[in-house]
């Protein structure tokens, strides 16, 4: 009987996985949880350990018929549902703290627990970056890279604001999509413009000013050797010329084309 026992102990903590939290970011944590917490319905708490010593509750959530309850030091978010882990939302005023992390959820003792920090501000590529296309109807699609966790921003075209989206407006709106890839914030932003200007910049502008340093931006003069772009300005700037001219000017524009390619054989 007692190597049953013992035989199943084993079993069934090598089962449980284990507890931790890794950052997304200076303002994103991550609790990693051995089990759903959603289906086992689990408290779990995030606690904070000060590098110079001392322990502090942040997030304390409970549930009670079977609605999950946070309570929350000011700033702090726990984002729902919540699953084998949970998105912790970390304030930009306790993030410069110095210490470590910890989730802890029902029946783990806290210090069998892996800890995680936030990245110093010199310890993480901060950058902003974007690609810009083209489309039909005079839509363009705006791809905004952030190589960290964002909350808001906006989007400039020749330095005037022609959209501003947070995380959750974009989730609800049909002409932005949001993921994440390789650990960056991506957002697919789609904008209709009167022309195609290929001198028209645009930026994604995160809301955290502090973040703006490392910000590129990007034009459609990046896509200027795209034949769909092309064409595409081409048929705009003929539409108000009889069909006759039309059908003249493309073909002439292909068999330039094709002289282009034959020289460049030769």
């Amino acid at each position: 009987m007692k190597i049953v026992m013992c035989c199943f102990l084993l079993v069934n903590t090598s089962a449980m996985g284990y507890t931790g939290c890794k950052a997304r970011g200076r303002e994103t944590l991550i609790c990693i949880f051995p089990s759903n917490v959603n289906s086992t319905q689990s408290d779990f708490g995030v606690y904070f350990y000060y590098d110079d010593g001392g322990e502090e509750p942040l997030v304390d959530c409970a549930w009670t018929k079977s609605h999950l309850h946070c309570i929350k030091q000011k700033g702090f978010e726990c984002k729902h549902p919540v699953s084998d882990t949970a998105e912790i939302i970390v304030p930009k005023s306790f993030g410069d703290k110095k210490g470590s992390y910890r989730c802890v959820s029902d029946g783990n003792r806290h210090n069998n627990i892996k800890s995680c920090r936030l990245p110093d501000m010199g310890d993480h590529d901060f950058s902003s970056t974007c690609e810009v296309k083209a489309g039909s109807n005079y839509q363009v699609t705006l791809k905004c890279i952030f190589s960290f966790n964002v909350i808001g921003f906006n989007v400039t075209k020749s330095g005037i604001v022609v959209a501003n989206y947070t995380r959750s407006s974009c989730h609800n709106s049909t002409s932005c999509e949001h993921n994440l890839k390789h650990n960056n914030e991506i957002f697919m932003v789609k904008l209709v413009v009167t022309e195609f200007l290929y001198n028209d910049y645009y930026y994604c502008l995160p809301n955290n000013l502090a973040l703006r340093d490392s910000i590129t931006g990007c034009s459609l003069v990046n896509n200027a050797n795209d034949e769909s772009v092309t064409t595409l300005i081409y048929l705009a700037a003929l539409s108000f010329v009889p069909v006759g001219i039309v059908a003249v000017v493309i073909i002439k524009l292909t068999l330039l084309k094709s002289r282009d390619k034959s020289a460049t054989k030769v």
